[in-house]
């Protein structure tokens, strides 16, 4: 997995960081923590799990 991209979106008036990645395998499911790093601290800004979904194309049986 790599984030390939990352943004700041206007939700409700309010900023949210936004990123993508790439690199997800489809049915799994991840969990993902942001984190700030600032000398020897580390502290969360973020944690969440993200369930990749499994594209109904695959389940097509060719004619």
């Amino acid at each position: 997995m790599r984030v390939v991209a990352q943004g700041v979106e206007s939700a409700r008036e309010h900023p949210q960081r936004t990123v993508v990645i790439e690199g997800m395998q489809p049915g799994l499911t991840y969990g993902v923590r942001v984190v700030h790093e600032r000398d020897a601290e580390t502290m969360t800004a973020a944690e969440n799990v993200c369930r990749v979904p499994v594209c109904p194309a695959d389940f097509v049986q060719p004619r």
